[in-house]
């Protein structure tokens, strides 16, 4: 079956097995997932005051309006429920997954190549 994936191997095109295809597809999905899951920051950022103006209106009306205006804006755009147990869960899985297909390279948690001098 055809992946329609390819890759660059010794100067030649080579077409992406369909373990490699499904392991790219699914470290995509996870990095959208990770991008939607950080979204509410940039969508507070765009609404925060700048500094100037925070300062300004701690100045004239007090810290209490201010932490009103930044709670507002916090409710706005809140933080998604993050669920530490299930993200220990993924980053086994991955670490097993990546150790499972190159047995010969070691990897840590983050899936990134250890460097062994030995």
């Amino acid at each position: 079956m055809s992946t329609n994936a390819f890759k660059m191997v010794n100067g030649q095109i080579v077409e992406l097995t369909e373990k490699e295809n499904d392991y790219l597809l699914a470290e995509k999905a996870e990095s959208q997932k990770h991008l939607e899951e950080k979204a509410y920051i940039s969508s507070r950022l765009r609404a925060y005051p700048s500094m100037a103006d925070q300062f300004d209106n701690i100045y004239h009306n007090g810290i209490d309006a201010w932490r009103e205006d930044i709670r507002a804006i916090k409710d706005q755009f809140p933080k998604p429920e993050f669920d530490a147990d299930a993200e220990y869960d993924v980053r086994m899985e991955k670490a097993q997954t990546i150790e499972d297909q190159f047995p010969e390279t070691e990897y840590d948690l983050m899936g990134q190549e250890v460097y062994n001098p030995e």
